[in-house]
């Protein structure tokens, strides 16, 4: 489990219960959910990155966790410990992507992100693009599969999808963010760990 049980720490809050709470609207909950899941989201998230990027990534996993949590949308209280980790290497694939985006460099190329890029770490990141492939394959929507590889994979122009697909831009952002929501269900049904 990943709570922090340090001395002097606030006392542990069964998972079921801070999800309770927080989609109740309560405040303190959400910080005790942080509170209780900093450290071990640190750690699986420095495993992969550097601190640096740990904590920039960290930061947008909380919003996204406790936006989930409060619409209602954590089906599993009990494995909160797993869906917080999961969501913070969701974000930071989508963090390694971004980067190589904006600088057309594969994020290895910055020594702030990784510093010593083994064989066996170029090896997981080709797994890991392949299962991401082939777990969009299964999507059933082909537009979510078709979207999500143009933007992510081939990382087209949102203008060019946008055409090519008949989207208005606001229309594009409903649809990617269904597709994605649906890419992310598949993934946490798969369990993938990378």
């Amino acid at each position: 489990m990943l709570s922090n049980s340090s001395p002097g720490a606030s006392p542990v809050i069964p998972p079921e219960q801070l999800v309770t709470r927080i989609e109740q609207g309560d405040t303190v909950a959400e910080h005790q959910l942080v509170v209780q899941y900093q450290r071990g989201l640190m750690l699986a998230l420095s495993r992969k990155s550097s601190i640096d990027v740990a904590e920039d990534v960290c930061q947008e996993t909380w919003r996204v966790v406790l936006e989930n949590i409060r619409a209602g949308k954590v089906r599993e209280p009990e494995r909160l410990a797993a869906y917080v980790v999961q969501t913070g290497r969701n974000q930071l694939l989508m963090h390694f992507r971004k980067y190589a985006a904006h600088t057309g460099a594969p994020h290895e190329a910055d020594s702030d992100l990784t510093t010593d890029e083994t064989p066996e770490t170029q090896l997981r990141h080709q797994r890991l693009r392949t299962a991401i492939g082939a777990l969009l394959n299964e999507l059933p929507q082909e537009r979510d599969r078709e979207l999500l590889r143009r933007f992510y994979l081939q990382e087209q122009e949102k203008g060019e999808i946008c055409k090519s697909l008949t989207l208005t831009e606001r229309h594009f952002h409903r649809v990617l963010h269904r597709a994605r929501q649906r890419f992310r269900e598949l993934w946490e049904q798969t369990e993938m760990h990378w």
